[in-house]
């Protein structure tokens, strides 16, 4: 009897020490906030995205049109692939009388080119829905702040535009501030345009589940605060040269110059580690801030305006905040993200 009552109290008291950890583990969720460990986990985001993409209307494309496939909706909206079709310069979607005269120049990587958003969801249809200005959108995915500059200066060199408006993502244009690696830019683009198989453009793999990868995934999500608490002793620098991007942003300017193009923008898109905390006092999150000081800076010094997408009033709710992710993951943005990334820059133009 001794023995039973000795593991009921022991029952109890782990049941009491789950129920406050757990409610710590949330408590520490909604004041920090923070980006889900999954891959410390060993999960993968495709696995993740597959667990919670839901019944919603799927992207819709005319099968009698040749396409680019991009495989890519694994690990962003979980239901279909990017098809699209290139220019006459391999670039997506720009058609070709734009190379000659057009109003806006766009540059950036996978956030400018939309990855994975078909038309018209894409961010340059959209932006073409709040402004009567004609585009051109020279973004590349892969692409940093180097090769963005020697793409405008090859691509665009003949061509009359208005203004330029630079994108500068957070996530990952700090560690591509490279040298110069060649005179003689050279772009691997895929020119293999083709009819698009349905089967190839939906997804349909399902991934069996089970409890401990369900629970993984559970496990990972709550731990995100605890995460981002342990980040306030154990932290990571940005690495990056920022005088390279002085460097990148001084001779794109010289050729500004030469074309006489007056308005620059560099828009600054803010990373989901950044949006996902909920203290701005956190390091990390000043981490991040103290660098953008920089890059706003230099952006002041070659006359520049500066635009900080992060000051959106999206970003002020933060139980929505994430709702520009496809399903709140770690992922590019979704057609609301772009939705609202092309509405505030239609703001900001002069």
């Amino acid at each position: 009897m001794n023995k039973f009552k000795f593991l009921i109290v022991n029952f109890i008291i782990c049941i009491i020490f789950f129920l406050i950890l757990y409610s710590v583990l949330i408590f520490l969720n909604i004041i920090l906030g923070g980006n889900p460990i999954y891959s410390r986990m060993g999960i993968g985001l495709e696995t993740v995205v597959n667990f919670y993409k839901n019944n919603d209307e799927v992207d819709k494309i005319d099968l009698n049109k040749k396409y680019i496939l991009m495989k890519c909706g694994h690990i962003e909206n979980g239901k279909t692939h990017l098809a699209y079709y290139q220019d006459k310069n391999g670039f997506r979607e720009n058609s070709n009388k734009s190379y000659e005269n057009v109003d806006v120049v766009i540059l950036g990587d996978s956030f400018g080119f939309s990855q994975c958003i078909n038309k018209p969801n894409d961010f340059s249809t959209q932006l073409q829905n709040y402004t009567s200005e004609t585009i051109l959108n020279l973004s590349l995915p892969g692409s940093g702040p180097l090769w963005q500059s020697l793409i405008l200066q090859k691509y665009a060199k003949t061509t009359n535009f208005k203004t330029l408006v630079w994108l500068f993502y957070e996530g990952n244009d700090y560690q591509d501030l490279v040298e110069e690696p060649n005179k003689d830019l050279k772009l691997n683009f895929v020119k293999n345009s083709k009819y698009v198989n349905a089967d190839d453009f939906y997804i349909n793999e399902k991934v069996d589940y089970n409890f401990f990868l369900l629970f993984k995934i559970w496990l990972a999500e709550k731990l995100s605060g605890l995460n981002t608490l342990i980040k306030y002793f154990v932290l990571k620098p940005i690495v990056t040269d920022i005088n390279n991007y002085e460097k990148i942003i001084s001779k794109t300017s010289y050729f500004l110059q030469k074309k006489e193009i007056e308005k620059k923008y560099i828009f600054y898109i803010p990373s989901y580690t950044k949006i996902a905390i909920n203290n701005k006092s956190h390091p990390e999150f000043q981490k991040f801030e103290k660098e953008k000081e920089k890059i706003k800076k230099i952006a002041k010094k070659y006359n520049f305006k500066f635009i900080d997408f992060h000051k959106s009033l999206i970003f002020n709710d933060k139980d929505k905040k994430l709702n520009v992710f496809h399903y709140n993951l770690p992922t590019h943005f979704n057609k609301y993200g772009y939705k609202e990334m092309a509405k505030y820059l239609s703001k900001n133009l002069d």
